[in-house]
């Protein structure tokens, strides 16, 4: 028990060690300043200790059993009398146990305080720790977000060396395709081969007064399906617009599709030359911001296509594959998508007013703030297919089955509701307040939803 106090005070200063080496990561000052402790702490308790026993006369050191034996023979004989204690062990033994309770408090003190202050820097280590893990796991994801910038700048430069490696293919191959399409020559209506360039009638389902289809010879045909298989969709990082920011992450700057801007290039100069794209793979081809007006895309695999920004009215995208294709903010007024497969496709902000939509696949589509005005849709397919803020204005939807549809964000203007939709209510109705006698039903004014969306009179 007269050792405890310096034990405390040892795991004391041990654990006031750890936090200081902690805190100040220089262990040689810590440990300095926690020995120059211990020994000032002892050193006083033991100078008050000598004070006291000094000042009290208290000459001799008794054991506790010596100090316990000498009160009980002092007060339990009557005025000292018998078996006396001489004066000097009196006042010794009643000095001794007042340092012996004041010792006994000091140590029970010592305990508590120790156990408090070692598990509060028990605490203040583990946040300590738990602060340094944080401080490592920003440095990692900074690192990491150097790694990422560096693979964006190679993944830049890669595809700059690929597209220098292949602009010579892809050169020949446009100046092949439009030595044909661009030619001033008469090219005969196709018979039975095409060994040279012919012209066959157009497509059935081609809008009235499109142009016939331009056959290629058999030999451009096959290198073109060549080149298109060795180009392959690769990740693309495209900047998400403005000037790039070398000084900020790279990371957050740009988008990664996997696209192939080869096949798009391709796509286009048949388009232009009216050739069929039917037979061709133009899988993940990026087309963005093209124009292919009144282009003739009829059966055409189109599966997950770039069409963001393109403007496409009039364009004939009959039986074609879309699936999974991104038209955001394309422009398709008048088109035709009769039997087209656009499940899963991205139309947001999308102008399909007055286009041929018949059996339409749009199930699982994006259809936010699409503008499917006039739309004939009879017979389509919308299958969970998301319709927030979707303008439906004089819409056909006959036989169109919306029990798996929510409608409840769809909107169109009060004069011109959709036509074979059983329950109006299911959309909001709303009140055009402008001239109705000067403004188009198609206009600009009337392609987006009011605020507030006024509902008319019952």
């Amino acid at each position: 028990m007269k050792r405890l106090p310096l034990i405390l005070s040892c795991l004391f200063c041990a654990a006031l060690g750890f936090g200081l080496s902690a805190a100040l990561q220089n262990e040689g000052i810590a440990l300095a300043g926690l020995c120059i402790t211990l020994i000032a702490i002892w050193t006083g308790y033991r100078l008050v200790q000598r004070w006291v026993r000094k000042t009290l006369d208290a000459k001799d050191t008794l054991t506790e059993t010596e100090i316990i034996t000498s009160l009980v023979d002092h007060f339990t004989t009557p005025n000292g009398t018998k078996n006396p204690t001489p004066e000097d062990r009196r006042h010794a033994a009643l000095v001794n146990l007042g340092l012996w309770l004041a010792r006994r408090e000091a140590v029970q003190f010592s305990f508590n305080a120790t156990v408090t202050v070692v598990g509060g820097l028990v605490g203040a280590a583990t946040l300590f720790l738990l602060y340094e893990q944080n401080q490592k796991f920003d440095i990692q994801n900074q690192r990491i977000t150097l790694q990422t910038d560096a693979n964006i700048t190679q993944s830049l430069l890669l595809e700059s060396a690929r597209r220098a490696a292949l602009s010579e293919d892809l050169t020949q191959l446009l100046t092949d395709i439009r030595s044909i399409t661009d030619a001033d020559t008469e090219y005969p209506n196709c018979l039975d081969s095409a060994e040279a360039p012919c012209w066959v009638v157009a497509n059935e389902n081609a809008p009235l007064g499109a142009r016939s289809n331009l056959v290629l010879p058999e030999a451009l045909r096959a290198e073109i399906s060549g080149f298109l298989v060795r180009n392959t969709p690769y990740i693309l990082a495209q900047s998400k617009g403005g000037a790039i920011n070398f000084d900020a992450p790279l990371r957050g700057q740009f988008d990664f599709p996997t696209l192939s801007p080869e096949r798009g290039q391709v796509l286009q100069a048949l388009v232009a030359g009216s050739v069929s794209l039917q037979g061709f793979d133009f899988s993940s081809a990026q087309v963005q911001g093209a124009d292919l007006s009144a282009g003739d895309l009829v059966s055409a695999n189109l599966f997950q296509a770039d069409f963001r920004n393109s403007i496409l009215g009039n364009a004939n995208f009959t039986s074609s594959n879309l699936i999974g294709a991104d038209l955001e903010d394309a422009v398709l007024f008048n088109a035709r998508l009769d039997r087209t497969n656009l499940s899963h496709a991205n139309l947001t902000k999308a102008s399909l007013n007055q286009a041929m939509m018949e059996e339409v696949n749009l199930e699982s589509a994006n259809l936010s703030n699409t503008d499917l005005s006039g739309a004939r849709l009879r017979g389509a397919r919308l299958d969970q297919a998301g319709l927030f803020d979707t303008q439906l204005t004089a819409a056909d939807l006959t036989d169109v089955d919306v029990s798996n549809t929510d409608l409840s964000s769809a909107w169109a203007w009060a004069d011109a509701p959709p036509d074979g939709l059983a329950d109006l209510s299911a959309i909001d109705l709303c009140v055009y307040e402008g001239n109705l006698r000067r403004v188009s039903l198609f206009s600009l004014d009337r392609r987006f939803k009011p605020d507030p969306c006024v509902p008319p009179d019952n």
